[in-house]
């Protein structure tokens, strides 16, 4: 009964689902409705990034300093080229590549996804997306981070896991 009248009243007073977040931003649907990705995204010196054309070993260096288990490999002019993942490394190995003698951009070209996952149609978002979305397209994509863009410029991260811990 309580939940006709509270129907009854929304649909009276034409009350969104925004306003339902603003009376109460701490509850599940709340968070979902009000959380951006700038809200939660890595970003500044904590971002893993190095050239595209940089050695393996600058690779593995910036991948395991950070300790976010990727790396974005940045163009001359600071735009994202693309983004390496330990798993990427993974799989090239796995494939008995010798990744120890090739670039940044070979080990990127190289270990783009085969048949057995699909593929990421877009592995970006901007600052001002909403965090419930950004988890919905890493789950469809099935990856565990976003890398959030400004200009074709990495400026921060999001992965799934501060999407999850921040209750969505």
């Amino acid at each position: 009964m309580c939940d006709v009248l509270a129907i009854c009243v929304q649909q009276r007073k034409n009350l969104t689902a925004s306003n339902f977040a603003q009376f109460h931003p701490s509850g599940t649907l709340g968070r979902r409705l009000l959380l951006n990705v700038r809200d939660l995204m890595i970003r500044g010196a904590s971002l893993p990034t190095i050239p595209w054309n940089a050695d393996f070993s600058d690779v593995i260096y910036e991948i395991s300093s950070k300790g976010l288990g990727l790396v974005l490999l940045l163009q001359e002019d600071g735009s994202l080229f693309g983004t390496l993942t330990d798993g990427d490394i993974r799989r090239l190995l796995e494939r008995g590549i010798d990744v120890s003698t090739v670039t940044a951009e070979s080990c990127y070209r190289l270990s783009r996804r085969e048949n057995d996952l699909p593929p990421v149609a877009k592995g970006w978002t901007t600052h001002d997306s909403k965090a419930i979305e950004c988890l919905r397209q890493m789950q469809e994509s099935q990856i565990t981070s976003l890398v959030i863009t400004e200009d074709d410029r990495p400026v921060g991260l999001i992965r799934m896991q501060d999407l999850v811990k921040a209750g969505l």
